[in-house]
């Protein structure tokens, strides 16, 4: 398929890098851009050409936004296609952020809640960062790069800037604390810091420990996510820190998230 990119350059996208697919269309990569070109037959609702020429004039650090429209060619005509933003390398693992710097992350979050005011002031609404194919580590940073489900609050029926606060939040607490697609990420976690032996990683471990994890989160009235990790962050000095400190909190004390049955088994397992 031929697409007219920005710079006027045409280019066929078997000569570009695929990167991944979903359902509005495939990502490409060209040079230091990511090129999304939607597919002909859309079952989901994607960005408009006036959402594009409105999102790309907003100012974002780790939220990537598109930043400009391609057009898909078909003989001497060309239509609205796809967008092009700033391609973002993955070369992270996911369960190596709970150990990072609390200086790091706070820095990270402090980015994110500029993003988070600028985006918000210009009325949208940021949804579906929970996917994991939308959240890119790169050098300790942390990036959101699908902007496809991201509507402009018209109606005014939501408070923007809660709504995004909250995403963000929730977002960054479910990958700091491996509760999306989690079993391998936990065990790994726990291993790599000789929290537990290989061998007695089981599934059973892994249900007692995202409960706990869970537990605190859920104990949040004002649903800021982001709030409560930089507390985290300002007592414990990161986030691993604080799993071994809730770890030791529930598995040696009396509580009903655990039985006696429960704490036994993880004290078993569990080197603290």
């Amino acid at each position: 398929m031929l697409i007219l990119l920005s710079n006027n350059e045409t280019i066929n996208t078997n000569d570009l890098l695929y990167v991944d697919s979903g359902t509005e269309g495939k990502v490409y990569k060209y040079k230091d851009k990511a090129i999304k070109v939607y597919h002909d037959n859309l079952y989901k609702r994607i960005l408009s050409y006036d959402d594009i020429n409105r999102l790309k004039d907003i100012n974002t650090r780790r939220i990537i936004l598109p930043n400009n429209i391609i057009y898909k060619l078909d003989g001497d005509c060309g239509y609205y296609g796809g967008y092009e933003s700033r391609y973002i390398k993955q070369d992270g693992n996911i369960y190596d952020y709970s150990k990072l710097d609390k200086d790091i992350l706070l820095e990270e979050i402090n980015i994110l809640e500029s993003d988070i005011k600028n985006i918000s002031d210009a009325n949208i609404l940021l949804c579906d960062l929970n996917n994991t194919k939308n959240i890119i580590y790169n050098n300790g940073k942390v990036y959101f790069i699908d902007a496809g489900s991201y509507v402009f609050n018209k109606l005014g029926k939501y408070n923007t800037s809660n709504n995004n606060i909250n995403e963000v939040g929730l977002s960054i607490k479910y990958h700091l604390f491996l509760l999306q697609n989690s079993c391998i990420n936990i065990g790994k976690e726990l291993v790599n810091n000789n929290l537990i032996n290989i061998e007695d990683y089981s599934m059973e471990v892994f249900m007692l420990i995202s409960n706990i994890y869970n537990l605190d989160f859920n104990n949040i009235n004002d649903y800021n996510y982001l709030k409560h990790i930089k507390n985290i962050l300002n007592k414990y000095n990161n986030i691993i820190n604080y799993k071994k400190y809730l770890l030791d909190y529930y598995i040696n004390k009396d509580s009903e998230l655990l039985s006696d049955k429960g704490r036994c088994f993880l004290k078993e397992r569990i080197k603290l």
